[in-house]
């Protein structure tokens, strides 16, 4: 069996089940584990006779692992997260990365070349492995990129001999910023590992389900669209739910500060936030990095009063967003049961105002 593994700061779950969605349109046997919630142990004994296992990897599994070597290793991105764990951005890299160095020739190292981070940590990782670079943009050694409405790679054939490849994206649940970056690995597997077709590919993009709590619709009401990004704890997962839609956000934001720059979301948020509403136990830092660039600045006590005060805020045509670039461990026990409270009290305001539309 091949063991494909995905790591990063943001993007991990969904590129891990891209991939997985991918191998499975093509015909293979393919298992999605590890952090998504279905343990990689579990899944050897559960699927002995899988052809795949495409493994979600977070720091914390990764910093002590010494005798894993995958076939596929993709690097999402790398921005400062967990650092009350790891204590600085250098070992948090180093936890992800470090495998790199005992990587063989015959294994696909793939990561995102937009993400700085990632890219001056790389410098202290040399690898002899297969590298295959992507980001939004195209560009000198970049293998995949955005086009819209396509994903688009270079397909290699001989030294002299390249095919583009392309596959449209439109209509499909990859629509959003965050999840046609995701889909760059996929296209990438899909040229130059598995040489399969690219109606596959686009196959794998329509099947696709996303991930719950991240850029999740919940409802539309009086012309307002609410989503549920419980899911992003960090400010790199913010500011792509902050560059998916170009209309008017109240945003929801605080939790447990996991040692986050605020200052990477200054440009999105001074272009397109009206109003930020803090919750939770850390909101100094949010509030010192945007009072000046926010047109309104508010506080809740609960979920529940988030979404009132969201409500009296908006107008037809804005985005109420939770997106709290925060952990969730002050209020709630995971980021799952912060974006329920946020759905329920969504769905609640949604069935007063269907009885009494004036409130």
């Amino acid at each position: 069996a091949q063991l494909w593994m995905v790591t990063g700061t943001t993007g991990k779950t969904s590129t891990t089940q891209l991939l997985t969605q991918l191998l499975q349109a093509d015909g293979k046997n393919a298992i999605a584990c590890g952090n998504i919630g279905y343990s990689f142990c579990e899944a050897i004994l559960t699927h002995p006779l899988a052809e795949y296992y495409v493994v979600e990897a977070s720091s914390f599994q990764l910093w002590d692992t010494w005798s894993l070597v995958p076939h596929l290793f993709v690097v999402t991105n790398l921005a400062p997260n967990h650092l009350d764990w790891h204590g600085t951005l250098e070992a948090y890299a180093d936890a992800k990365l470090h495998l790199l160095k005992r990587l063989p020739p015959t294994t696909a190292f793939m990561y995102d070349a937009g993400s700085h981070h990632l890219e001056a940590a790389l410098a202290r990782y040399p690898t002899s492995a297969q590298v295959w670079r992507f980001r939004e943009t195209p560009g000198p050694g970049i293998h995949a990129w955005i086009e819209p409405p396509f994903l688009v790679c270079l397909m290699k054939h001989t030294e002299y001999e390249e095919e583009r490849w392309e596959v449209s994206y439109e209509g499909t649940p990859i629509e959003p910023l965050p999840q046609r970056k995701n889909g760059l690995p996929a296209i990438l597997a899909a040229a130059h590992l598995m040489r399969t077709r690219q109606e596959t590919l686009r196959r794998a993009f329509e099947t696709f389900e996303p991930h719950p709590h991240r850029l999740e619709p919940v409802a539309q009401i009086q012309g307002v669209l609410y989503l549920n990004d419980s899911k992003a704890t960090t400010t790199e997962a913010v500011w792509y739910a902050l560059k998916s839609y170009e209309r008017p956000v109240i945003w929801i934001a605080g939790g447990v500060d996991k040692g986050n720059d605020w200052g990477v979301l200054l440009e999105p948020v001074q272009k397109q936030v009206k109003a930020l509403i803090l919750i939770g136990r850390d909101t100094r830092a949010l509030e010192r990095a945007f009072q000046a660039v926010v047109p309104y600045l508010d506080w809740a006590t609960s979920i529940d009063e988030a979404v009132e005060k969201a409500h009296l805020l908006a107008s037809p045509g804005d985005v109420v967003l939770l997106s709290p670039g925060c952990a969730s461990f002050d209020w709630f026990e995971s980021y799952e049961q912060r974006g329920e409270a946020f759905r329920t009290a969504v769905q609640r305001l949604q069935a007063r105002l269907s009885e009494n539309p004036s409130t």
